[in-house]
């Protein structure tokens, strides 16, 4: 019987190697997750997390890294509070802590700095001088459409070569404050209750 599927795919060494490592890791990740949803971490647990570390070659390091990311996401946060009741993270927070603390990161310098201040600056001073957005929200948007002829209309203007040329008439300007008028040509009115 022939066979119809390869039976090996033409991968290196360096690639199955990768693919392993990352199996490795995304097993590793889903024990976690899993253990973190049911709730408090046991004993068992750890013994459990010990052995799996050392047969998929998890460094404590990588360990804690991903105690830390199951204890920080939501939604294995709730599955836990609700199937295990609440305070169910103490321990897992005592397990994902850094051995060695983090070192305070100084603020980023670059060519752009002075300039990105200097904008920031000036988007504060304009934010500032704008009205609080509790004053803007009472306003009342009415849609009308101009009876005048406010649209473009298109006119013909012989270009010297002999082709024909299209020139649009100029937007008219808004003939009050509360007056906008859009490129269609239509008009809204905006009025304050």
């Amino acid at each position: 019987m022939p066979v119809v599927w390869p039976t090996l795919l033409d991968l290196s060494r360096d690639e199955c190697k990768r693919i392993l490592r990352k199996l490795e890791l995304e097993a590793y990740a889903g024990v976690i997750s899993a253990l973190r949803a049911q709730g408090d971490l046991t004993k068992e647990k750890k013994d459990l997390l010990g052995e799996l570390s050392k047969v998929l070659s998890i460094s404590t390091e990588r360990h804690r890294a991903e105690v830390r990311r199951a204890v920080n996401d939501e939604r294995l946060t709730t599955i836990a509070h609700n199937m295990s009741g609440p305070n169910s993270s103490s321990e897992w927070s005592i397990e994902g802590r850094r051995l060695v603390p983090l070192m305070p990161r100084l603020v980023p310098q670059t060519a752009f700095t002075v300039t990105a201040n200097a904008v920031a600056n000036a988007a504060v001073q304009h934010n500032a001088s704008l009205p609080v957005p509790a004053e803007t929200g009472n306003k009342e948007v009415v849609v009308c459409y101009s009876y005048t002829s406010t649209t473009s209309t298109p006119t013909s203007t012989p270009v010297p070569s002999g082709s024909v040329a299209t020139v649009k008439s100029p937007r008219p300007a808004s003939p009050a404050s509360n007056v906008v008028v859009l490129p269609s040509g239509s008009t809204v009115y905006v009025k304050s209750k």
